[in-house]
């Protein structure tokens, strides 16, 4: 059987490709922005962006991508919908990202926290952990609420779980005429209490009447009587004294 003759060059071209195949860095997953907008019922859209970079870029197939990156965000017993997928970000429906509960003053929703290390580990154990280095913790990420307020974290590996309570214009306004309401009538039952007192000069005492704002003040009272007793006294003295001379 005759050999076949190989070339020097030939030899090293391969072994150089070996070695390159080899020695080349595997795909890398790396998590750019996660954008979650909270609906009125506590579900949510997740918008993640990430790219991916390597020598076997395009060897990885989309779907065993999907599973893995669904997989890793889920936050509850019912698995994130998919709403789109490729190569360059996902976009989910997060059934009950969000608990609801009733407040005086509206809704308090309390978010489920991401932790994205679950989403690395959960890469790393499945087919592609040869072919993959993944990085889940994105650059950015953003939680809006539905009435716009909005709380951002910068390369975080843990998406915290968050509070906040959406006012209802309706209950607001309810407690607020509650309040007031309330506050009126302790002030009304606090004025009947107290009796009535009349305005003085500054540095006079206070002059307090008798039988409401329509009584009689008791000084001007006394002063009458002592004018009608000393008229009634002069007049005696008249009669008695004065007429018999």
């Amino acid at each position: 059987m005759q050999s076949v003759y190989c070339p020097l060059s030939l030899r090293f071209c391969i072994a150089l490709a070996c070695i390159v195949l080899l020695a080349a860095p595997s795909m890398a997953f790396t998590a750019q922005s996660m954008t979650i907008t909270v609906e009125k019922s506590g579900d949510a859209t997740a918008v993640f962006r990430y790219t991916l970079e390597g020598f076997i870029e395009n060897s990885i197939p989309e779907s065993v991508l999907q599973d893995e990156v669904v997989k890793g965000l889920s936050t509850s017993s019912e698995p994130p919908e998919v709403l789109a997928f490729d190569k360059s970000g996902a976009t989910l429906r997060m059934k009950q990202f969000a608990t609801l509960s009733d407040t005086p003053t509206g809704t308090e929703y309390l978010t489920g926290s991401i932790n994205f290390s679950k989403a690395e580990d959960a890469l790393k154990q499945s087919s592609l952990s040869s072919m993959i280095s993944a990085d889940f913790s994105p650059q950015t990420a953003t939680v809006t609420f539905p009435d716009g307020y909005k709380e951002e974290f910068s390369n975080v590996a843990v998406l915290p779980s968050i509070r906040h309570v959406v006012i209802d214009p309706t209950k607001h306004g309810d407690m607020m005429t509650t309040t007031a309401g309330t506050q009126y009538g302790t002030a009304m039952s606090t004025a009947e209490q107290t009796p009535a007192v009349k305005a003085t000069p500054a540095g006079a005492a206070p002059v307090q009447s008798f039988g409401g704002d329509e009584g009689f003040p008791l000084v001007p009272v006394i002063l009458v009587v002592i004018v009608l007793i000393a008229i009634a006294g002069a007049g005696a003295y008249y009669y008695t004294v004065i007429r018999k001379k």
